[in-house]
């Protein structure tokens, strides 16, 4: 909307840090996540990048008109340490590798993506907000060294409500990971700690050896 130009007050301002801050409770925005291709190409190195992505053929690959291959892990023992319901952000204890793991997996061509039982909600231990800032934690750890999770799915669910199609082994979960994002399940893999996870990949056809990353 033209709107936002009513809000530009400085010559040089960068919307992430200035104008959206500072409009985001007077007008009406929008967002939302996508693992497709975006870059900011604002200056000339960043540009030349851009430039050689798309020669290299790197945007079209991640066009969602084509198949995608993801990287699906467990949260709890393989991006943090399992010290068993984590509730709270300060008991998220990430392993130092975990940052450069996702970042090559990010340089890889490969998406992303958690997929992971929480049943602290259903335990009553932590709201769903209340996971989501734990998952903050996680985000930001990894941000700070420029990789990122393309998604990340929760089942919230316990047992003892009986087996839902969610919470793995059930398989929903990376049904719709897969569904949301077009992925290939021949070209993709989970990476877990727990037979569960082995009987999730299992069920959507997931094969069973790692790829090899080149990043």
């Amino acid at each position: 909307s033209k709107k936002i130009f009513n809000h530009i007050r400085q010559e040089k301002a960068d919307f992430g840090k200035n104008i959206f801050p500072a409009v985001y409770s007077r007008l009406n925005m929008f967002g939302y996540n996508t693992s497709e291709y975006l870059k900011d190409m604002g200056t000339p190195d960043r540009l030349e990048k851009v430039r050689t992505d798309f020669l290299t053929g790197k945007i079209e690959a991640r066009d969602f008109k084509n198949k995608q291959k993801a990287i699906f892990l467990d949260r709890d023992g393989v991006l943090n340490e399992d010290t068993h319901l984590i509730k709270n952000p300060d008991e998220l204890k990430i392993f130092s590798a975990t940052p450069a793991v996702i970042k090559k997996i990010n340089d890889s061509g490969y998406l992303a993506i958690v997929i992971t039982n929480q049943p602290v909600v259903a335990r009553n231990l932590c709201t769903e907000d209340e996971l989501r800032i734990i998952h903050n934690k996680l985000d930001t750890v990894l941000g700070e060294k420029h990789a990122r999770l393309d998604a990340l799915y929760y089942c919230p669910h316990h047992p003892s409500q009986g087996r839902c199609l969610c919470r793995k082994p059930g398989s929903l979960m990376l049904e719709r990971a897969m569904a949301r994002y077009g992925i290939d399940p021949g070209a993709s893999v989970m990476i877990g700690d727990r037979d569960r996870d082995v009987e999730a990949a299992t069920a959507v056809a997931l094969p069973d050896f790692p790829p090899t990353l080149h990043a």
